[in-house]
């Protein structure tokens, strides 16, 4: 199979493997359909051995237990990222209140390129 070819990517696992078998060095989208668990590595460390984070122009997370702390530090990776799309993240008072004094949030959202983001 070739590996170039593939522009999408989607993550359907529970629990990620530290040993990367497979890089898809051209893909462009990224859909996480579960919050799946880390390692001793962070979920960007981890994604970024599979796909070049940096050239990213849309994620999906479709997950309930999709910390937005992890969202905010996976952002800080995706430079190149138009489209954001979460669905199924709830909202709550704490995030909110994660959002408006996070550094971090305030950084991506200043840095990044998205044009177009929705949640559901």
């Amino acid at each position: 199979m070739n590996l170039n070819s593939v522009k999408h990517v989607c993550i359907y696992g529970q629990q990620a493997n530290n040993n990367c078998v497979n890089y898809f060095s051209n893909a462009t989208e990224l859909t996480i359909r579960h919050y799946f668990k880390k390692s001793e590595n962070s979920i960007s460390t981890t994604l970024n051995c599979m796909i070049p984070l940096t050239q990213l122009t849309k994620l999906v997370i479709e997950s309930y237990g999709f910390p937005l702390k992890e969202i905010v530090k996976l952002l800080c990776f995706t430079s190149s990222l138009y489209i954001l799309k979460l669905n199924f993240l709830s909202l709550n008072a704490n995030n909110s209140k994660f959002i408006e004094q996070n550094e971090s949030f305030q950084y991506v959202s200043n840095q990044n390129k998205i044009k177009k983001s929705s949640s559901s």
